[in-house]
């Protein structure tokens, strides 16, 4: 709901044809991963060791982009620059951890070498990882291997022998009793 605000706000519509590929990919068992970076050097350096490795790989030069790829593709795993045109990383990530629909969604920033402000801020908004640029292909494949086996699937988690449901919280994983309506 913010984020299909906030793309209103700045005149960017999602139509009702997201909602619809939203449910539609909602099952699938492919891996999207977001690439939000505006300099396309860094996005085709990145783009490369993920497409080789077989994931799907969505780009984005700002924030409002990212936010409509997340709308309509819903991926796995975000990398998110920190400074992007009209909306920065913080901001951007801000918008998609207070969303409840994709809170659960991993978002690694990238940046360079972080203060103590920057580290502090990127908690505050929800990051769940940095990386540090310049980055290597494997350090991007272990980042992925890290986040996305933690990625739960919309009404696709599957209860434990013990009637629980992994639940991915502030990076790490909880369980919780599924309950049934009678």
């Amino acid at each position: 709901m913010y984020i299909r605000c906030a793309l209103e706000i700045f005149g960017m519509k999602v139509s009702d044809n997201a909602s619809r590929l939203e449910k539609a990919t909602e099952h699938s068992t492919d891996i999207r991963i977001l690439l939000v970076d505006d300099d396309p050097a860094t996005a085709a350096l990145a783009r490369e060791p993920l497409e080789a490795a077989g994931f799907s790989v969505l780009t984005a030069v700002d924030g409002f982009q990212a936010l409509a790829k997340v709308v309509t593709h819903r991926p796995s795993l975000i990398f998110l620059d920190i400074m992007t045109a009209r909306i920065d990383g913080y901001q951007t990530s801000a918008l998609i951890k207070n969303n409840v629909d994709y809170r659960n969604i991993p978002v690694v920033l990238m940046h360079g070498e972080p203060g103590v402000l920057d580290t502090t801020r990127a908690r505050i908004v929800g990051i769940d990882d940095h990386m540090l640029k310049p980055f290597t292909g494997q350090s991007l494949l272990e980042l992925v291997q890290r986040h996305v086996s933690l990625v739960p699937r919309a009404k696709t988690a599957r209860p434990s022998s013990t009637g629980h449901v992994p639940v991915r919280r502030a990076g790490k994983i909880t369980y919780q009793t599924e309950t049934v309506d009678a």
